[in-house]
């Protein structure tokens, strides 16, 4: 099979995982992005197309186009419709829609006919999107035949909405994030992959990367280690409540508990409330000290993740419910993770390894998670198997091979 992926940007990182599993089963996957991902994830073909949100002046750009056209109504509005179609752009967005498709037109279809890109034999529209914004490239592989599907992961669908251009040519539609279930009763559920071949998932718990006091490798990364504020206002809190002096700063080790947490935008994770519980924690005496990963090439995050001995991925559910993809990638690495697991989380995956926490709870799982070792250890060691048996790659793709040969695809 000759399986092609159109996507504006790579951006969970797991293409390369698809390219690499579909040929170990004997088909061919290509994967083609319009601009580079700016989380440093691995390009297959890049056409790196000008006029596309790829760098931060565009981006502040289109935000003050935005405001100026729509008023006080937000960029990320979520759209009240079900399911989500895109509202009609007004006439201003349309126009640059239409002139940049006209202008990049040219170099697109001489790019689609020197890579061969109509001999695909299933078709996978990232983001629900394709290289021309009015569709027209999927209306040809319509009239072709070609079977189309499209992965949304979660903003795409929320706050720009389905694309009806392209979304009525479309057998399969597929996503990670369970709230979008909600939001479109037309998509089917597909698990984030990771490999767990990857050196940075490499043995359980106890083998993990582990980083001493005077280990001045990651300290590097000053903008990621929230300041120690011990030495400015003592081990006790204001409430005048320390640590069981029994661990004299340290854990049981002799090491700081290492609590990691990473977010693209800190309100959809409530990350402002993290780093302050884990900061009132170090106050009042506990080891414990504050990895925040934001703004980091994947592969450098990745390394910086694998330090940790606890990890929170977000406790807002603002951005989408349950985990992430960083929870995942934690989890896989053996480390113990914290996120907020709502009601419909918990049905949809009862048998999920996380620790639920919300901002009033926080707290208290993490003196759990630093006072007890052991507890670590075993939630650790259940969130790898976990991830072992429903995130990685083979057992992800097998359910993926069953949507494509229950739509006889394959």
């Amino acid at each position: 099979m000759n399986i092609l992926c159109v996507a504006p940007y790579h951006v969970t990182g797991t293409l390369l995982l698809w390219k690499r599993e579909f040929a170990r089963r004997g088909h061919r996957f290509r994967y083609v992005t319009l601009f580079r991902s700016p989380f440093g994830f691995d390009e297959d073909i890049c056409l790196d197309l000008p006029l596309q949100p790829s760098n931060d002046a565009f981006i502040q750009a289109r935000t003050l186009a935005y405001k100026a056209l729509r008023g006080a109504e937000p960029d990320d509005a979520p759209i009240d419709a079900r399911p989500p179609f895109q509202p009609a752009p007004h006439p201003a967005v349309q126009t640059f829609f239409d002139v940049r498709d006209n202008v990049l037109a040219p170099r697109i279809n001489s790019a689609i006919e020197q890579l061969n890109l109509d001999d695909a034999d299933i078709i996978w529209l990232d983001q629900g999107a394709e290289f021309f914004r009015d569709g027209r490239t999927v209306q040809r592989w319509a009239a072709m035949d070609k079977p189309m599907m499209a992965f949304y992961h979660g903003s795409d669908m929320r706050n720009r909405g389905i694309l009806p251009q392209i979304d009525q040519h479309l057998g399969l539609r597929l996503t990670s994030e369970v709230d979008l279930l909600y939001l479109d009763d037309r998509l089917e559920y597909l698990f984030l992959p990771v490999d767990l071949s990857d050196p940075v998932y490499a043995g359980p718990y106890d083998s993990r990367l582990q980083v001493s006091d005077t280990d001045t490798s990651l300290h590097a990364h000053d903008p990621h280690l929230v300041d120690d504020p011990i030495g400015k206002a003592g081990s006790a809190s204001a409430s005048g409540h320390g640590h069981n002096p029994e661990t004299n700063g340290t854990s049981r080790s002799g090491k700081q508990v290492r609590i990691g947490h990473a977010a693209r935008v800190r309100s959809n994770k409530g990350s402002d409330t993290i780093i302050d519980i884990v900061t009132d924690l170090r106050l009042r005496g506990y080891p414990v000290e504050m990895v925040m990963i934001e703004n980091l090439p994947h592969a450098e995050a990745q390394q910086l993740k694998a330090s940790c001995d606890i990890f929170v991925d977000q406790i807002a559910d603002a951005g989408g419910w349950g985990y992430g993809m960083s929870g995942v990638e934690s989890l896989a690495m053996g480390i113990p993770t914290i996120t907020r697991m709502g009601p419909e989380m918990q049905a949809f995956v009862p048998d999920h390894p996380f620790i639920h926490a919300t901002a009033e709870t926080l707290e208290q799982e993490l003196i759990r998670l630093v006072d007890d070792e052991t507890y670590r250890a075993v939630k650790g060691r259940h969130g790898r198997e976990w991830v072992a048996n429903t995130h990685d790659i083979r057992a992800v793709a097998d359910k993926l091979v069953y949507y494509w040969q229950r739509e006889g695809w394959m």
